[in-house]
C-alpha cells in the first residue's frame, strides 16, 4: 500500500510543516505569546467586546483589546459532555492534544454567539489504550485485514471507507441490544500483515513520541494487540460476543478471496487478500481528527449572535466554528485556517482603535 505526502525541509508532514512555518514567523516578528495563560471570559462594554479576562499562575489578569478579539481556539475533542450532547455514537476518542476542551466555544456562548455545525466532525478509526490520553490512528501496511462488529460480523468494504467519515459506518444504535454495536469494532489481521509493518502511522499526533514497533511485537507484549490460534481464542481475547459468528465470517471472507468476488460488500479483487490461520485483533474506535462546530461567523470573520447580527469587535477563525458541515473534505481545515485567519485579521485590524 503506497501513500505519498509532501514533507517540509526537516522531514515534517502536513499540519506539522505548516505549524513550523507559522511559528517561525511569529518568532521573527517578536509577537508576544502568553503561555500557560487561560482565557476565562470575554469582557464587554455595552454592545462591544473590548478585552479578555485571563488567569496566569493563579493570578487574574484583564487584557484590553486595541481593535478586536479573534477567537481561534480549535475544537472540543476532549469535552465529553459536548461530545455526548452533539454526536451520534459514543465514546469517540481523539488524536490531538487533551487541551482541546471547547473553551473558545464557551467564551463565545457567554456573549450570545449563535452556534453552527456542532454535529460535524472528521473522524477515522483508531486504537485507544489506557496508558495514553490520545488515540493511535488505524493505518494498515497491507490488505490482509477485515473489520467486524461486536457480534463478529463484517459490515463494510474495509478498504473503501472515506477516511474522514469512517465514524458514520459505526455510529448506528442497536435498539435490540440497546448499544452501539460497532463501538468498538474490531480489526482482525494475520501474521503476514503483522510482519509487514506497524498498524498505525507512528510519529504523529499527540502520541508522536511513542515508537511503535516495526513488527507490532511490542504492542502484543503490552496487551494492546490480542493474538489467537483460532476464532474461539481470538473472540475470547477481544470480547467479541460470538466466536461461532466470527468463525463463519472468516470462512466467508476466505471464500471471497479465493473467488475474487466479495458478494456482501464489494471489496475489490486486488484488496481481497486471504487471511492465514494465525490471527490478531485490536478494538477499533471512532477517533477525532477534529470537530468543526462553534460560533457562527460571516465572510468577514465576525462572530454572529442568535439573530444573525455581528457581535461587535469579536471575530473567529479556524475550526472553532468551521465552515464545514455535514461532510468534511480532505485538506479543508488547513486551507480554512489560513483564509479565515487572514480575513478575520484584516477586518479586525481595520477597526477604529478603542479609547
Amino acid at each position: 500500500m503506497v501513500r505519498y505526502g509532501v514533507k517540509g525541509k526537516e522531514g515534517e508532514l502536513g499540519g506539522e510543516s505548516l505549524w513550523c512555518l507559522l511559528s517561525q514567523n511569529v518568532d521573527q516578528r517578536n509577537i508576544q505569546v502568553y503561555r500557560q495563560t487561560i482565557a476565562k471570559r470575554l469582557v464587554r462594554s455595552g454592545d462591544k467586546v473590548v478585552g479578555v479576562e485571563t488567569e496566569q499562575g493563579g493570578r487574574r489578569l484583564k487584557v484590553r483589546a486595541r481593535r478586536g478579539i479573534i477567537l481561534s481556539t480549535g475544537g472540543f475533542e476532549y469535552n465529553e459532555a459536548m461530545k455526548r450532547d452533539y454526536f451520534s455514537g459514543y465514546p469517540i476518542y481523539a488524536f490531538g492534544h487533551s487541551g482541546n476542551q471547547g473553551d473558545g466555544l464557551k467564551l463565545a456562548q457567554d456573549v450570545g454567539a449563535e452556534l453552527w455545525h456542532m454535529k460535524a466532525l472528521a473522524a477515522p478509526m483508531g486504537y485507544k489504550f489506557p496508558e495514553y490520553d490520545a488515540a493511535f490512528i488505524m493505518w494498515m501496511p497491507a490488505y490482509g485485514f477485515i473489520i467486524v462488529d461486536q457480534q463478529g460480523r463484517r459490515f463494510c468494504n474495509e478498504t473503501g471507507l472515506e477516511k474522514y467519515s469512517m465514524w458514520m459506518e459505526v455510529a448506528c444504535f442497536d435498539m435490540g441490544g440497546l448499544r452501539f454495536a460497532r463501538i468498538p469494532s474490531h480489526l482482525i489481521f494475520d501474521e503476514k500483515t503483522r510482519l509487514r509493518g506497524p498498524i498505525t502511522r507512528a510519529g504523529h499526533g499527540a502520541n508522536r513520541d511513542y515508537k511503535w514497533s516495526d513488527d507490532n511485537s511490542e504492542e502484543i507484549r503490552r496487551g494492546w494487540i490480542v493474538g489467537g490460534r483460532d476464532p474461539e481464542e481470538l473472540a475470547c481475547g477481544l470480547g467479541i460476543d460470538s466466536a461461532r459468528q466470527l468463525g463463519e465470517t472468516l470462512t466467508a471472507y476466505r471464500k471471497a478471496c479465493r473467488t475474487g468476488k466479495d458478494e456482501e460488500f464489494g471489496r475489490s479483487r486486488e484488496t481481497l487478500v486471504e487471511l492465514g490461520e494465525r490471527l490478531y485483533g485490536v478494538p477499533l474506535w471512532p477517533c477525532l481528527f477534529n470537530t468543526q462546530g462553534g460560533p457562527k461567523r460571516n465572510a468577514k470573520g465576525q462572530i454572529l449572535d442568535a439573530w444573525g447580527s455581528p457581535i461587535k469587535r469579536l471575530y473567529g477563525a479556524g475550526e472553532l466554528g468551521s465552515i464545514w458541515g455535514f461532510l468534511y473534505q480532505s485538506g479543508g481545515n488547513l486551507g480554512e485556517c489560513l483564509a479565515s485567519g487572514r480575513m478575520a485579521g484584516l477586518h479586525a485590524a481595520s477597526e477604529i482603535p478603542l479609547t
